[in-house]
């Protein structure tokens, strides 16, 4: 299964981006499926060596010279950066999976297209766009600073100055400036790729469930006009049609929650320890800008998921309330009774399951936010200790 990326059609916005990174198809056609999955695979690889073990051989040295500061953006960049490719991977390995929802999900056929559907469509690829900018824009931002604010000493252990984040690699003898601005290029480009293609994986998630939304509301509608009409044949036919849609609503709830769970629900075991790395950088008045911009588009990523999740939840709880808002009184016994299943089924909300337990909705982002100062308040109390020690 292959969705098309069409102009001005859902998912415009995000698979076109993820196309450019290599990460989504062109098209169906053997030659891009190959590489795509080339480009996906390479850079995967290439961005564990140039960034996390780089940067992981830093922090090694950092922590035995006993180099408080730099050491908080080296954990930021290799456990931030190791969760941004995992998204990726994941993807590439659910990628079918997800171009089968979009084709489901966008598929009008059977029970028509609901009436906000272009409104939120527009919307989602217009803010696509913009978060694809800020996200690589931001990057470009933290490049600039880096030149600049770089906190490093070149000295026998190689730890390269002037590069996007500190790092370490096994090379004998001096350094060129040429090799180094090489590998600040190297760098910059696999990081944007990197959060680039994160972010909009986030994004997808939460376009999805605004799509599934529509569909939601949708029913509602439907739901309240069945006793509009007085013909008892014609009301239990519209019935009928809402419970096949109310089942179908589900199946894609049920979709769309292992697809993220699988590809993004880990990134709520990471996101909290990262922020707190993140923020106790910017108390340290590292990289205070740059730090503060990579610091929004994480908060931004999560909030996205669990504001999905939050509004998943709400939307699929008030079907309920759509039958009682209906001339229910007006029904015969027989459709009661199916009535009466749609509210019980209703009772169970649709979630976005997050890693290793809970679901993505506003109660988790604050945990994660109370979690993440915790981390800060710690890792705060390390470095105090550290420059009290003679």
């Amino acid at each position: 299964m292959y969705y098309p990326i069409t102009k001005n059609e859902p998912y415009h916005s995000t698979l076109l981006s993820l196309s450019l990174l290599g990460l989504y198809p062109r098209s169906s056609s053997a030659a891009d499926l190959n590489v795509s999955l080339a480009a996906t695979v390479g850079t995967i690889v290439f961005g564990l060596m140039v960034c996390n073990i780089g940067g992981i051989g830093h922090l090694i040295v950092s922590f035995k010279g006993n180099k408080g500061a730099e050491m908080t953006e080296d954990l930021a960049v290799a456990v931030g950066g190791l969760g941004f490719l995992l998204c990726a991977t994941f993807f590439k390995i659910k990628w079918r999976k997800w171009a089968e929802f979009c084709q489901s999900i966008t598929d009008f056929e059977n029970y028509g297209r609901p009436g906000d559907f272009n409104k939120v469509k527009d919307r989602c690829n217009l803010l696509s766009l913009m978060y694809s900018f800020y996200i690589s824009g931001g990057m470009c931002v933290y490049a600039v600073i880096s030149i600049f604010e770089t906190k490093c000493d070149q000295d026998e252990q190689n730890n390269f100055c002037g590069t996007l984040t500190q790092i370490r690699l096994p090379i004998e003898g001096e350094i060129s400036p040429v090799t180094i601005k090489v590998i600040f290029a190297f760098q910059l480009l696999v990081c944007i790729w990197a959060c680039v293609a994160a972010g909009n994986l986030f994004f997808l998630s939460y376009e999805s469930s605004e799509f599934l939304i529509c569909h939601i509301n949708w029913l509602k509608r439907n739901i309240i006009g069945i006793f509009d009409d007085d013909d008892e044949l014609s009301r239990k036919g519209q019935l009928r049609f809402c419970i096949e849609y109310h089942n179908q609503i589900l199946d894609w709830g049920d979709d769309l929650n292992q697809l993220t769970k699988s590809t993004l629900g880990h990134m709520s075991l990471i996101a909290a320890i990262v922020m707190g790395m993140i923020g106790n950088q910017i108390t340290q008045k590292y990289k205070m800008f740059g730090a503060a911009i990579y610091l929004g588009g994480y908060i931004m990523s999560i909030f996205l998921l669990s504001h999905a999740g939050q509004r998943l939840c709400d939307e699929s709880l008030s079907i309920s309330e759509a039958v009682f808002d209906s001339k229910w009184n007006e029904a015969s016994n027989e459709m009661r009774k199916d009535l009466a299943f749609m509210i019980a089924r209703s009772h169970e909300p649709l979630t976005i399951s997050s890693l290793p337990l809970g679901t993505f909705n506003y109660d988790l982002f604050v945990t994660m936010l109370k979690a993440s100062y915790s981390y800060l308040t710690l890792l705060q109390q390390s470095t105090s200790n550290d420059e009290e020690q003679p």
